[in-house]
């Protein structure tokens, strides 16, 4: 209840919270260390400047240098780097996902998360060794960004570390000023001037330049709002919200402005001569400059105030938050702030405001005093009573000490007890007490964070913010409560529990597997390929192997399973799942791994038994096949012989050979047909039609030479015969015939079917007089003469056809009903003479008809 550590700054009062005595690894002075902080009461890395010299301690100079540590902020270590002083630091800091980014003025970047772990890998932004003018100056990790100014004066910004795809860096804009600037602070889009990613930067010669992430470029040689020239800028602060700017000049000078320049808040004279070590913020409202003894507080309307620095050995360190600021010394972390308005009626001297008046009410109450009761009805009479009790809640969220938290709460509690019924809500008391339950587990020297309660409720509304920042510091019981506690999902604690467990070796795989299953039995859902995964990347394959046995969903196991390379226990289980996408995935992986053991030159066919194996399967079998047809020939090959199916490899190599232009590819392809044919003895047809093809191929090549036709190419031997016979090569495609065994009907056709179509019909009549009987007979000569309309020599084929039906139909057909009536008459077929009269509707033929009718 002691004010001494409060410190008036106009209206208002700013205090020293004493957090925890530190308990650094070297308990040496921070004056000889880098040093950076994560907000939130995150994590704090430090490493020893290459230039420090420490007197009077034997080799510290070397052991003190070895390692970029990292602590909690109480100073226990949590993790140790081994540091490599052959490349030279630029800047370290924390991104918002507390990921420790260190960047190397050679444009070498790690990351580290706070045990010290590399959880990601970039390559070197700029090359190696870097690109002229590209060797990094300074830079900034700005939220989950990384922004760098190169020698050359050009920004650039990496995004989303530590999970970008890509560290290409990408350039924000260039600066044409002579020198490098002064200094520099990223202001967010969401407080920018351009309402993208802005970059304030001190002139070397005076005033301010703000480069814009669309590369406009602008200058401000005053202080916006005033005429007031802007001198050398020395320093540039951001707020911890982003919203307010600090401008320290040459001089002493603070300028205070919305980042957006829209603004402006005020100017104040330090009156300090020495220059600050830092410029931060502590909250919104006030700005602090970091001396080594003390810290001058710029408030508002021009108030300042100090308040010093308790430490015995140099250096000092703070970090803006939320609603304050932490500082760190050698000896002790603290937590500067303004005092809560509620806390500071509360608890000021004298008071004599509502809440003020119900505590003391409280304390008459325990100690059986009778002005207890009057200070009640007081409070009542006046109508403050609730008031106070809601001022005692704030009060009470605002404190860190313990009891006196409880001392109010038990006020709030007791001053709630005389209001009327249904005027206060009970949940608040609570949620309150909720609250604070939780902030004060987070403070516990054991897990060092310590976090006020608006910060807590910020973390809280941001998502589980606060879950996974205790994951991530392996305080997963703790994690656990307070997800019981708010009720939220608690699945991913106990994987992530498990993932973390894994590390430990003093339990065997078949242990390890039984301590975590009994665990994540507990959970209604959970993901074990996360937890095997993890295994893997251990070493412990046979652990993760187990643990995949009790995952629910297949379609997560099974890509886990063909990374492992256990691709028979991975098709089995795709096969199980009935799911082809998953089926399709093993065989494709399966086909890769097989490939590339066929690319090997000490390959053995079937060595692997991979292929083998999907083919044993019924379900795996044809879908096999068809993305080997679509894919790999040679697997496909290797299926069909596996499968001892020569027929449908002898028609896949037939496929593939007619999508050759290339003669000689595809004659090879028939080939191989063919061989494969052959090995087919309940179907000799194949072998045979593929044998043929193979020659007719041949005999085409040569007539290619001989006629210098190339259309003879794809043409079957029917053909190849009739286009050799339009050649008037009429030897050749005899001899053709012959080859193929083309039987004397088929030839006869062939010929009278080409002379036909070139108009040769004496040719056609020759031809038909070339033999008394010709195979074919005389019926195929008449209709294609009448589909022709060669009417003429139509009526001497048709009058050669012995069938006198066909003459007679085919006579009228073609209008020679004359010749018609003559063979009806020859063939005494009277009846049909009065129809061909009536068809005709000629008299000559009318009169012959009449005449052979009255002769009958």
């Amino acid at each position: 209840m002691a004010l001494l550590n409060w410190t008036e700054l106009g209206d208002h009062c700013y205090r020293q919270v004493a957090q925890y005595d530190m308990k650094w690894e070297q308990d040496l002075a921070i004056e000889y260390f880098h040093i950076a902080a994560a907000r939130f009461g995150g994590p704090v890395a430090r490493i020893m400047k290459p230039k420090s010299l420490i007197m009077g301690i034997p080799n510290t100079n070397q052991l003190f240098r070895k390692y970029l540590t990292i602590h909690n902020s109480a100073g226990k270590l949590t993790g140790k780097v081994l540091w490599d002083y052959s490349k030279e630091l630029v800047k370290m800091g924390w991104t918002t996902d507390e990921a420790l980014v260190v960047v190397y003025k050679n444009g070498d970047v790690d990351i580290y998360n706070m045990h010290g772990e590399k959880i990601a890998f970039p390559p070197p932004l700029f090359g190696n060794p870097p690109s002229k003018g590209k060797e990094i100056v300074d830079c900034e990790v700005f939220e989950n960004m990384l922004i760098v100014l190169t020698q050359d004066n050009a920004f650039y910004y990496v995004r989303n570390l530590p999970n970008c795809l890509s560290f290409k860096p990408e350039l924000i804009g260039l600066l044409s000023i002579r020198g490098s600037p002064t200094c520099f602070k990223a202001i967010p889009s969401a407080h920018s001037y351009s309402g993208n990613l802005d970059i304030l930067c001190g002139h070397p010669d005076g005033g301010l330049v703000l480069l814009q992430e669309m590369k406009e470029v602008k200058g401000f040689s005053k202080i916006p709002f005033t005429n007031e020239e802007i001198n050398r800028v020395e320093e540039i602060s951001l707020s911890a919200t982003g919203e307010f700017l600090a401008i320290l000049l040459e001089g002493g000078v603070v300028v205070k402005l919305n980042s957006n320049f829209s603004k402006f808040l005020g100017r104040t004279d330090s009156e300090m001569v020495e220059r600050a070590r830092q410029v931060v913020w502590c909250g919104n409202e006030a700005v602090c400059l970091i001396f080594n003894e003390f810290v001058g507080i710029l408030g508002p309307d021009n108030t300042k105030a100090s308040m010093d620095i308790d430490h015995i050995k140099e250096g000092v360190f703070c970090n803006s938050e939320l609603d304050g600021m932490r500082v760190f010394t050698t000896e002790k972390c603290e937590f500067w702030e303004k005092v809560d308005p509620s806390l500071q009626m509360t608890l000021s001297i004298g008071s004599f405001s509502p809440p003020a008046l119900l505590l003391v009410a409280y304390e008459a109450y325990i100690e059986n005093s009778a002005s207890s009761g009057e200070s009640i009805r007081n409070l009542q009479n006046n109508d403050t009573l609730q008031e106070a009790v809601d001022q005692l809640l704030e009060s009470a969220s605002a404190e860190f000490d313990v009891d006196t938290q409880e001392k109010l709460l038990k006020a709030a509690a007791f001053g709630k007890t005389f209001l009327p019924p249904g005027t206060f809500d009970s949940n608040k008391l609570v949620n309150m007490v909720k609250h604070l339950k939780v902030l004060n587990n987070l403070r516990r020297e054991y897990v060092a964070r310590p976090i006020t309660y608006h910060q807590l409720k910020y973390m809280r509304s941001n998502g589980e913010m606060l879950i996974k920042r205790l994951l991530d510091s392996h305080h997963h019981y703790l994690a656990l409560q307070i997800s019981k506690f708010w009720k939220l999902r608690q699945e991913h604690i106990f994987v992530h529990w498990a993932c973390a467990k894994l590390t430990d070796q003093a339990f065997s795989d078949k242990e390890m597997c039984e301590l975590i299953c009994s665990k994540l039995n507990l959970c209604k859902s959970v993901s074990y390929t996360d937890i095997a995964r993890k295994a893997l990347d251990s070493g412990r394959k046979d652990l993760a192997i187990d643990l995949l046995e009790n995952e629910p969903a297949i379609s997560r196991k099974v890509p886990l399973l063909l990374h492992m390379g256990e691709y028979d226990m991975a098709l089995d289980k795709a096969i199980d799942s009935s799911d082809p996408d998953l089926i399709y995935l093993v065989i494709m992986k399966i086909h890769e791994q097989d490939k590339a053991a066929r690319d090997d030159p000490d390959f053995v066919p079937g060595a692997t038994g991979s292929i083998e194996k999907v083919l044993s399967k019924n379900v795996a079998r044809e879908m096999l096949l068809s993305y080997a047809r679509q894919i790999d020939e040679d697997l496909l090959k290797q299926a069909f012989r596996y499968l001892k199916r020569p027929q449908e490899a002898g028609h896949f190599a037939i496929e593939k050979a007619y999508k050759y232009n290339d003669l000689r590819r595809r004659l090879e392809l028939l080939s191989t047909a063919r061989d494969l044919y052959a090995n087919y003895d309940r179907d000799p047809l194949y072998a045979v039609a593929a044998k043929e093809q193979l020659a007719l191929i041949e005999k085409q090549k040569l007539l290619i030479k001989k006629t210098g036709d190339r259309s003879l190419v794809d043409l079957s031997v029917c053909d190849t015969i009739g286009r050799l016979l339009k050649q008037d090569q009429e030897t050749e495609a005899e001899k053709l015939a012959k080859q193929f065994q083309i039987s004397e009907k088929k030839m006869w056709y062939l010929k009278l079917k080409i002379k036909a179509s070139q108009g040769d019909w004496p040719g056609v009549e020759a031809l038909s007089k070339s033999k008394k009987n010709p195979p074919i007979g005389f019926r195929p000569f008449a209709n294609i003469a009448v589909q022709r309309n060669q009417n003429q020599y139509a009526e001497q084929f048709i009058l050669r056809v012995p069938e006198v039906d066909y003459q007679l139909n085919m006579l009228q057909y073609i209008g020679s009903y004359m010749k018609a009536a003559e063979v009806a008459v020859k063939n005494k077929l009277f009846d049909s003479l009065p129809e061909i009269a009536q068809k005709s509707n000629d008299r000559a033929v009318m009169e012959f008809v009449d005449s052979q009718l009255v002769g009958k």
